[in-house]
């Protein structure tokens, strides 16, 4: 007879964003400041949490919770240089840190790795 185990189902941890509140839409109102990093050319051609094929050098950009479609400000605070995108996927993994830009945003930034921005929700 066959022995039937018992399965646990592990519940998905919840990575915090640098500044440990929940950064859902309505949560962000005027923007907030927070931890930014980008991914780039290892990624080109692999599908995103959308569907599409990601292009790193479009102005797009990974967010955990922001509805996939959003349109994002995103401004350097060292610089004040900005950038408009789009969430098209879930990310980043890496705790502190609250939204990857495609390599193409973080150029137009001048964001060299990891460093602080304000987001905007445009819409």
């Amino acid at each position: 007879m066959a022995k039937i185990h018992n399965l646990r189902v592990r519940k998905t941890a919840q990575v915090p964003v640098d500044t440990g509140k929940d950064r859902t839409l309505s949560n962000f109102g005027r923007g907030a400041t927070v931890i930014a990093s980008y991914y780039g050319k290892e990624f080109a051609g692999r599908r995103t949490a959308s569907g599409e094929k990601f292009n790193p050098s479009k102005m797009t950009a990974a967010h955990r919770t922001l509805p996939l479609g959003t349109q994002v400000q995103v401004t350097h605070v060292r610089n004040g240089r900005s950038v408009m995108v789009r969430i098209n996927d879930r990310g980043p993994f890496i705790k502190g840190r609250s939204i990857d830009l495609s390599a193409g945003a973080a150029a137009v930034i001048e964001l060299g790795g990891v460093g602080r921005v304000h987001l905007k929700i445009v819409r």
